[in-house]
């Protein structure tokens, strides 16, 4: 059935009955939509928390439409599993990825992780507390334990993007989060020094004079063939700033935008996301399920892909870098409207 929008423009949702879910254009007054002719559940709006949908999987809010409709209220769908997160990946050639990344270690340079957590426990073959100002013993930051369960999870409460590989944890920052210059160069010292990281996760920001300064380190352990892929721009308003490790060529930039609408800073990444909360694993003993949202929370589905990628085809580490790039390249899509959180897309 047809509806026409009243007197104001009507925001276009895609995917569900949200008003934070993404909008790619709105409607003028007078426009006439094709709709199923069902009321779903969805977010309060000036009173009203009824919703219509198209063929398209699109919503609407129904007070900005003419006629009402009286029909029963339908829940939106939602995802079938939102804690395994291997089901939710979508590239263009899912063959390529068969692995589950076993025989592969992951570096993860970060606030720690906790390792009680029945989905971590069998992930784990290297632990380095190298917060040098002597920060509380316990584990009470979770974006290292949210970053893993991502990547490694396996069973129990998460189940990860390659949860065959394995993880070496470098902690470089304060119970709060911040980071620690002196502990972060002697981390990259000792992946140096260790020369089997496959894959480094950077899910954080440095300053520009921050990365200048450990520029040598961080190409020291490039030259050894380890494949680093950072978050590649910061979250909330400052979306659209993107992290100055985008100062050195071989790292692989993840980005997570909350839309497609700035092109030029989309184009500086590798590639992006639009941003979602994703389910992932907390602390155990205080909230043993957490999400994680921003670029931070897709660097580790990347860096989970890139496990699975390496451990399904042989490539030697002096082609690996490369040989990801292109993978990265010809599996992504396209900018186009579907919100599917673990779809990637190019600019």
């Amino acid at each position: 059935m047809k509806v026409t929008v009243k007197e104001r423009n009507l925001n276009v949702r895609a995917s569900r009955p949200r008003l934070d879910a993404p909008t790619y254009q709105f409607l003028p007054p007078g426009s006439e939509i094709e709709v199923d002719g069902k009321l779903y559940q969805g977010d309060m709006f000036e009173g009203i928390d009824t919703w219509l949908r198209d063929d398209g999987d699109c919503y609407y809010w129904s007070g900005g439409v003419l006629p009402r409709i009286i029909a029963p209220i339908e829940r939106a769908i939602l995802p079938k599993s939102l804690n395994n997160l291997v089901e939710r990946i979508i590239i263009q050639n899912q063959s390529l990825i068969k692995g589950s990344g076993e025989n592969f270690i992951i570096g993860i340079l970060d606030s720690g992780i906790d390792f009680r957590h029945k989905s971590l426990e069998n992930a784990l073959i290297g632990n380095e507390e190298n917060n040098l100002k002597g920060a509380d013993p316990s584990l009470t930051n979770p974006h290292g334990t949210n970053v893993a369960g991502i990547m490694v999870g396996n069973e129990g409460f998460i189940t990860g993007i390659s949860p065959g590989s394995q993880i070496r944890s470098f902690k470089i920052t304060d119970s709060n989060g911040n980071i620690e210059s002196n502990a972060l160069k002697t981390s990259l010292d000792s992946i140096v020094k260790a020369g089997n990281i496959d894959i480094l996760n950077f899910s954080f920001d440095l300053s520009k004079s921050e990365v200048v300064g450990l520029s040598e380190n961080i190409k020291r352990i490039i030259s050894q063939g380890t494949v680093i892929i950072a978050a590649g721009n910061k979250s909330g308003v400052n979306e659209n700033v993107l992290n100055p490790l985008s100062l050195i060529n071989e790292i692989i930039l993840v980005g997570a935008f909350s839309n497609f609408s700035n092109i030029d800073v989309i184009r500086k990444v590798n590639v992006f996301f639009l941003n979602r909360q994703i389910t992932t694993t907390g602390i155990f003993d205080i909230d043993p399920i957490s999400t994680l949202s921003n670029s931070s929370a897709y660097c580790p589905i990347i860096c989970g892909l890139v496990a699975r990628f390496l451990s399904t085809n042989d490539i030697q580490r002096s082609n690996r870098i490369s040989r990801v790039k292109d993978f990265l390249a010809q599996n992504s899509f396209v900018i186009s409207d579907s919100i599917e959180p673990f779809k990637m897309y190019r600019a």
